[in-house]
Order: structure tokens, then sequence, then C-alpha cells
């Protein structure tokens, strides 16, 4: 259990760093942006959440966890769509602040 703990307070310290050291530079954030990076958080958190849980009801002998098996593969399922739809939202950025893409619009 104490590895657990200090997995979990190693990732959330870690996000929150990312968090910190976030830059926009490259890209122009929105209001997208931010909405959908909070969806990834929320999901995240969610899920890591949902199997402290599992380990937790694991460990204190609870062998009847197949409902939280699902509900774990669902909050991976919302935590990957979430991903997918801020990396290409991001890559979208990324063609749009090409010089070329910009000229090819205007044009």
């Amino acid at each position: 259990m104490r590895f657990l703990k200090n997995t979990c307070a190693n990732m959330e310290s870690s996000s929150r760093a990312s968090e910190a050291t976030k830059d926009c530079t490259n890209t122009d954030c929105c209001d997208d942006c931010v909405q959908l990076e909070n969806r990834l958080r929320l999901a995240s958190e969610h899920y890591l959440t949902l199997i402290v849980q599992r380990d937790r009801e694991n460990w204190s002998g609870n062998r009847d966890i197949s409902a939280l098996d699902h509900a774990i593969r669902q909050a991976r399922r919302r935590r990957n769509a979430a991903g997918r739809l801020l990396l290409y939202h991001r890559i979208n950025h990324e063609i749009l602040s090409r010089p070329n893409a910009c000229a090819a619009g205007q044009s």
C-alpha cells in the first residue's frame, strides 16, 4: 500500500510540474485547448481513482471486483479519447501555425 501512495504522489507532483512549465509559444492557446486539457486531466484522475479503489478492495480480500474492472475499462477509454482529441487539436494548431498554411489560407 505504501508503494501505491508513493506512486500516486509522484504522478500528482509530475502532473503539477508539467502544468507549471506548460508553454504555448509553439501553438496558440485557445479556450478549446484549455477545455481539452482539463477534460484529459479529469479523465486521468478518475481512471487513477478507480485503480486505487480496485487495489484497496483487492488488498482487503474482496474478490468480487468485476464491476470495478468494467468501470476501469470505460475510464481508460474515456481518458484515451480525451488524449486523442487534445493531440488532434494540437496537431491542427501546429499545421495552422506554419507560414505555408497561413499563406495558403489567405489566398
